[in-house]
């Protein structure tokens, strides 16, 4: 008996897994225009909808919604300051959803190639989107920032199995 009710409750959850496991093209399509929308947000210097758009965890550890947006707005402007410019960024497919306690995160690869005087710098690094289990709007991390400390991702995220394969985060100089 006590084999049946462990089966039974191992099958019980196999809905939440596979609905969760799988985003539908439909979903695919509203993740990549959520995360295009972020890029069209820092080419307007559109302070409000980045922070409005970033995982709540990574607000919070900047010390809140108004602290976030001062960081935001002196990174822009040192970034103008030295010239650096968003030549172009394209995103990949993103990556098979992980669910991990109560939400659900993927990873979107992308390509950033950045010009400043006299270099080109290609990134290759991903975003991470999380949204709640019943949730539509996913919330994002730029996560090149993780390239010195890769552990960081499970300060920030500690439910998240430490097994996964995280996509490419590294930086090249080009011409």
């Amino acid at each position: 008996m006590k084999i049946l009710k462990n089966i039974f409750l191992a099958l019980s959850f196999l809905p939440i897994l596979g609905t969760a496991a799988d985003l539908s093209p439909k979903e695919e399509k509203e993740l990549s225009e959520q995360v295009g929308s972020i890029f069209i947000a820092y080419e307007n210097d559109d302070v409000d909808k980045i922070v409005k758009m970033t995982i709540k965890p990574i607000v919070t550890m900047s010390g809140g919604t108004e602290a976030m947006k001062s960081m935001i707005y002196k990174s822009l402007n040192a970034q103008k300051n030295a010239g650096i410019s968003i030549e172009s960024t394209s995103i990949g497919k993103p990556t098979e959803p992980i669910v991990a306690g109560d939400d659900i995160f993927t990873f979107i690869p992308k390509i950033t190639i950045m010009k400043s005087p006299g270099k080109r710098v290609k990134s290759t690094s991903f975003m991470i989107a999380s949204r709640g289990i019943n949730d539509k709007d996913w919330y994002f991390m730029d996560a090149s920032g993780l390239r010195k400390n890769p552990g960081m991702l499970y300060v920030i995220f500690p439910k998240l199995p430490k097994d996964i394969v995280l996509p490419s985060n590294n930086i090249e100089f080009i011409q």
